[in-house]
This record gives structure tokens, sequence and C-alpha cells, in this order.
């Protein structure tokens, strides 16, 4: 075992006031997870928690007042009605013992399709949660551009499983319901600010051609640091992963959860 997989074997999941979609309510999650590594404990915050949200029906409403004809078109129209690889029913120890001190499980008592589906592989499982919670908790861009980046991402991506988590989690992060669907549209003057249309960009491009253009770069250097920039494109990166995965596997919404595309 390497450096880096040692230091993946303490895992802290925290989810920070995750609101409950049946009632509401806040709550502060703590996973303290395998041995200690010397530098201390890693945060990893799962962002596949939607159903403790409240619903997107309001969101979805917001579609129909859009002009459609400035929708970008589907890159594809054929998802799937059942998972390619389903949740995972029994599962290890290892595993049991991760759904159940992060929380990670639906208000039936399944684990979220997402876990469920890369409990598959539980050290991909325990790792990426590594590297995902960075993105989503450790991001130094606001939560704001985070999530006009990730909605973005998820949308020309076609995922319904990560565009319709993420309409939830955009609604607590200063995105109203009407820009939740605006993110889906062309990228039109005077409808965001100068900084936030470069954003949409940046993840277009990186969609595209695997680069952010001179211009959009030039936009968002005079606004973000270095570090921000670099969050800029893991974001956009990680959340194609996701929507890789979700899509090639047939990964259904879980329960609660409002289609948003």
């Amino acid at each position: 075992m390497n450096s880096l997989e040692e230091r993946s074997d303490k895992i802290g999941l925290q989810v920070a006031k995750c609101h409950s979609v049946t009632n509401g309510c806040d709550q502060d999650v703590t996973l303290e997870y395998r041995r200690a590594i010397e530098e201390g404990d890693r945060d990893v915050v799962a962002e596949h928690l939607a159903h403790r949200h409240r619903t997107v029906d309001r969101i979805a409403e917001h579609t129909l007042s859009l002009d459609h004809e400035r929708i970008l078109p589907s890159r594809h129209d054929d998802a799937m009605d059942t998972p390619r690889i389903a949740p995972v029913t029994t599962p290890s120890p290892e595993v049991t013992e991760l759904y159940d001190k992060a929380r990670l499980r639906a208000p039936d008592g399944s684990p979220l399709n997402i876990f469920g589906t890369i409990a598959h592989h539980p050290d991909l499982l325990r790792r990426w949660l590594v590297f995902a919670t960075h993105v989503l908790a450790k991001n130094t861009l606001s939560p704001r551009d985070r999530e006009l980046l990730i909605l973005r991402t998820g949308w020309r991506c076609r995922s319904q499983y990560e565009f319709s988590q993420h309409a939830v989690i955009a609604t607590r992060s200063e995105i109203s319901a009407e820009e939740v669907q605006r993110t889906k549209a062309e990228v039109i003057d005077g409808q965001w600010t100068a900084h936030e249309a470069a954003l949409l960009n940046a993840a277009d491009e990186l969609h595209d051609t695997a680069r952010i253009s001179d211009e959009t770069w030039e936009i968002l250097a005079a606004s973000l640091t270095k570090q921000q920039l670099l969050d800029a494109i893991f974001t956009v990166g990680n959340y194609h992963t996701v929507s890789f995965a979700l899509n090639s596997c047939g990964v259904q919404l879980d329960q609660g959860v409002t289609p948003a595309m």
C-alpha cells in the first residue's frame, strides 16, 4: 500500500446542515472511519443527499417560462429505465459501516443509488469520496460559482441524476429556481454577470474542447485566484467523471428527488 492509499484509510465525513425533505430539519453528521493517519482526519462531504432536501417541484415549474428556442439541444435521449449496474444489495461489512456512519441511506433504509452502485468497488468509493469532498466542501470557489459549474456540466452531460440532485443543492447556494433552469440555456448577454457567463462558458469549453479559451480565461482570471481557477477546472472534471458513471451505469433517481432536467 502506498502513502496515498494509507492516507486514504482515515476518512472523516461531515454533512453540514443536511435539510430533510420530510421534516425540513438541519443535521450535523460526522463520520470517523478506519484507523488514524498522521495528518489527522480528512473531511468527506457527500453531495448526493438530495433526499434530505426539500422537493424541487417548484424548480421544474420554471421550465415552462423559459424561451425553449435557446435551450441547448440534448446530446442523447437514451436514458435508461433500469440500471446496468444495480446498487449493491449485500454490501460488505466495510461498506455497511460506511453507509451507517455516514448516513448514506435513503429514508427507506437503502443506500443512495450512486453510493450503492459504486459500492461494487469499495476502494474506489472510499478514495473517490476524498476528492469529491474537496470539490464540494473544500472548494475555494463560492458555493454559487461551484453550483453554476456543476449544473452546467450535469446538463451538458445529460445526467438527470446529477442535475436533479444539484438543482436542490443550488437553491441552498444563492441560486434561484429560475436560474437553475437558465443554466440549460445558451449564455445570453445581460442574463448573467460577465463573471458568471464566463463560468458557464468555461464549463462548455471544457466539455467541448477540453480547454478553456483565452477569452474566457482572461475574464475568470480577473476575478479568481489561481487556486480558484484550478478548482473551477477540477470541479468540471469531477462532475464529468460522475456523470459518465451515472449515465453509463444507469443510476436511477433516489426516492423523493424530482426530475429537474
